[in-house]
């Protein structure tokens, strides 16, 4: 069994256990009284006064539950809430879901329990429709310090028992949840990801200080997400594991929502990522679209021969920062072939990929070599004199993640300004994402993989909004993800072997304790995007820890 549960303050749930029973026992309640809003003030019941009223239709009162039951369910149900508060969606600014299955499991007249928390404020609730079909209720905690854990070995048994309850049925979910994880990844791998994930740890305790400074506005979003993840990592139960793995393969847990300006607080030693990895990954879907005509949207980055040659694409490029020679280059991709171990018909293979590389234009390997060399985002911040977070959303969302749409439509004037400086400084490479994007849909729309959305869907990149009519199984942005994901899985495999605790955040690996110098974990990381025929720039950040 947990040894924690969420609870309020003894007073406070004393209060609310009160209110529920006379809520729910007493048809003079005057939360059950009909209130009609007039110029003059409020009526109740158009001024008849408090008279019997029902529950709910059909129900003029429930039994009168006991005090201890009734404060049973009253604590499990608070404990359902904040823990569902805690695993709130950053992207959601704190509003949250509950499945009603578990709510039942706490208390069969949960809706009650519910009424009572909002009608004292302790949490607030609103219905909303989901694509016109679905109805769910987003709910928030309004006041956390009224929240604090409690011993469940301190509970009566009436709690103690649900707790118990409660705990048999989020195990079965648990299960459930590894079986549909280890379709997807294999168990053995997940298990040593869950164990590391455990091992993150709030190492500082000026943490919440530090928030508070920060974001001093007690309502600023960005703080009290910050603060969410704080008391998630420090929570003595709150259990660390994959929560969930995408259709793109990234990997979903308490790490992948850990702001850069927290790490400093946490056990991490250091982190690597790979400089501007979408962009440069781009450079893998480019050369393969320019060589192989098309770009399948069934690909899996499985071309050997392929990756052969962009490796040593990626080499020379590097080697003569951005220049390419297509005669230099066959002589010395034909040398590197000498020297291989490759069998004859590889080598025809990769020899006719060559061939394909006459007549590229020169932006396409400039823009190679840049974002090779990490620099993409540094130009763009000088050439706009705007921050780095804002350079990555508006080239992300104007340019590498915008849908493609067979009717040009009027773009915004700062939409079309980064688009002219991203095609003045590169005009092959936009034109060729422009394809590529028209190939994905093509074929998307031809296997019958496009979905045509009842009402626009919008998904928001940092402060900025992509606005989809219809949704491609397979995109552009996707397709980024799903090789991101290939390379750091297999990243993360191999550095579990070498028994180092750490975990992925989706283009980065924050190591919390490495038996190896971080020069041989930069080694590991490298030689698995080489597997891939890229060559990365890798950068490290390094977080101090003062006890």
């Amino acid at each position: 069994m947990r040894k924690y549960i969420y609870t309020i303050k003894s007073q406070l749930l004393e209060k609310v256990v009160e209110n529920y029973i006379d809520y729910v026992s007493n048809s003079y309640n005057e939360w059950r009284q009909e209130v009609v809003p007039t110029t003059n003030g409020m009526l109740i019941n158009n001024g008849e006064g408090i008279k019997a009223m029902p529950l709910a239709e059909g129900i003029d009162n429930l039994p009168k539950p006991r005090y201890n039951t009734a404060k049973a369910h009253v604590m499990a149900i608070v404990d359902i809430m904040y823990r569902c508060h805690l695993n709130a969606n950053e992207d959601n600014n704190g509003f949250f879901t509950v499945s009603s299955r578990f709510l039942k499991v706490a208390s069969n007249n949960y809706r009650y329990i519910l009424d009572t928390l909002f009608r004292m404020r302790i949490i607030d609730m609103s219905k909303y429709t989901r694509e016109g079909k679905y109805q769910k209720t987003l709910y928030s905690i309004i006041n956390e310090e009224a929240f604090h854990p409690q011993l469940v070995a301190s509970l009566n048994k009436d709690t103690r028992s649900i707790v118990q309850t409660l705990e048999d049925y989020y195990e079965k979910v648990r299960q459930e949840r590894l079986k549909e994880l280890t379709k997807k990844l294999p168990q053995q791998f997940i298990e040593r990801y869950n164990k590391c994930l455990s091992k993150l740890k709030i190492s500082n305790k000026e943490a919440t200080d530090y928030i508070n400074t920060t974001y001093p506005d007690k309502q600023d979003s960005s703080g009290k997400a910050r603060l969410r993840t704080i008391q998630k990592i420090a929570s003595k139960d709150y259990i660390k594991e994959i929560r969930s793995i995408d259709n793109n393969g990234r990997i979903y847990h308490i790490g992948t929502e850990l702001q850069r300006n927290i790490k400093q607080f946490t056990n991490i030693e250091f982190s690597i990522d790979c400089k501007n990895s979408h962009p440069f990954l781009l450079s893998y879907i480019l050369l393969n679209y320019i060589i192989k005509g098309e770009v399948d949207i069934e690909e899996e980055f499985i071309d050997k021969e392929y990756h052969f040659l962009l490796y040593n694409i990626m080499r020379y490029i590097i080697d003569n920062k951005g220049y390419y020679n297509h005669y230099m280059f066959s002589n010395f991709v034909c040398k590197e072939l000498e020297n291989s171990k490759l069998a004859k018909a590889k080598r025809a293979k990769i020899l006719n990929y060559v061939e394909r590389l006459s007549g590229i234009k020169e932006d396409v390997w400039r823009y190679v070599y840049d974002v090779a060399q990490g620099q993409l985002w540094d130009m763009f911040e000088k050439a706009f004199n705007e921050e780095r977070t804002t350079v990555k959303q508006k080239v992300f969302a104007y340019v590498i993640y915008s849908y493609w749409s067979p009717r040009p439509r009027k773009k915004e004037e700062d939409e079309a300004s980064w688009i002219e400086m991203f095609s003045g400084l590169y005009p092959t490479v936009y034109q060729l994402i422009s394809d590529i994007k028209k190939s994905l849909h093509e074929q998307c729309k031809s296997k019958g993989a496009v979905e045509e959305l009842k009402k626009p869907q919008v998904v928001n990149i940092g402060n900025y909004k992509l606005v989809y009519t219809s949704k491609d199984t397979v995109m552009l942005p996707l397709m980024l993800m799903q090789l991101e994901s290939k390379i750091f899985t297999e990243i993360l495999r191999r550095l579990f072997n070498k028994r180092i605790v750490c975990f992925g955040i989706h283009d980065a690996v924050a190591v919390i304790h490495s038996k190896l110098p971080v020069d041989e974990v930069e080694s590991v990381m490298t030689e698995v995007y080489a597997d891939y025929g890229l060559i990365p720039t890798l950068s490290v950040d390094y977080y101090s820890h003062d006890e």
